[in-house]
């Protein structure tokens, strides 16, 4: 499948830029190694560039959003505008899942995919012990089940993106914004996910400054009604859908 991987990030703190590291060295030794990019709204924080030129096939470009809040959204419209790949993959930097078996198991002709069934959040100190050993050792007995389409990380056939006309610019700071996106996409979608086990590397909790407007606009939308239904298919290329 012809696809684009597409990191977005913003002023990256200490524990950010670890997992940025930690992250491009994974998906690197995938399939998708040379159809990677780290997209940044511009700072005056430009760390982020010693960790990506350690990796010669990643494009990293810095966009001018000309202001300082972070616009998940106009970031990544401005990005995908450009991307000529059939399909996009909207990568969290924190997120850790198995790129390759990802790419085995979907269908060529699916259209929106969340690469995982579970996502589990690592503490600081499983975290750290990734980082060192590529282990994951975790006394946490339940996994945390997202039935939502958007968090964290999704595959998208990039001309239903453009149907839509991308992100909702609206929503600024962190939370909602991808949600929105899923929610506007057509219900008759053919869409499903991978049975998988994601991993959420830690980091101290970022901003919520516009998390109450963003829910507040995501809500006055209608959009709590209006989310994929949790039902999707498993997608197993062993399993006829």
């Amino acid at each position: 499948m012809d696809i684009s991987l597409v990191i977005p990030i913003f002023n990256l703190c200490e524990y950010r830029l670890r997992n940025l590291a930690f992250i491009l060295h994974h998906v690197t030794n995938s399939e998708l190694s040379r159809n990677i990019s780290v997209i940044e709204q511009k700072t005056e924080n430009i760390r982020s560039y010693n960790i990506t030129n350690r990796f010669p096939n990643v494009n990293h470009t810095t966009y001018d959003l000309n202001q300082t809040k972070f616009n998940k959204s106009k970031l990544l419209n401005t990005h995908i505008k450009k991307i000529k790949s059939d399909y996009i993959w909207v990568y969290d930097v924190d997120v850790y899942l198995d790129v390759d078996y990802v790419l085995s198991q979907i269908p060529t002709d699916i259209h929106l995919v969340r690469p995982f069934e579970f996502i589990v959040h690592l503490d600081e100190h499983e975290s750290t012990y990734l980082f060192k050993s590529s282990l994951i050792k975790t006394k946490k007995s339940e996994n945390k089940l997202n039935h939502a389409f958007g968090k964290y990380s999704f595959i998208l056939k990039t001309n239903y993106f453009k149907q839509i006309n991308g992100y909702d610019e609206e929503y600024e700071g962190w939370g909602f914004q991808d949600l929105d996106l899923i929610s506007r996409l057509p219900k008759k979608i053919y869409s499903g996910y991978t049975k998988n086990i994601a991993f959420h590397l830690y980091h101290p909790s970022a901003s919520r400054e516009n998390y109450k407007k963003n829910k507040e606009l995501f809500s006055k939308k209608g959009n709590f009604k209006k989310l994929i239904p949790k039902k999707k298919k498993v997608l197993d290329k062993k399993t006829k859908l």
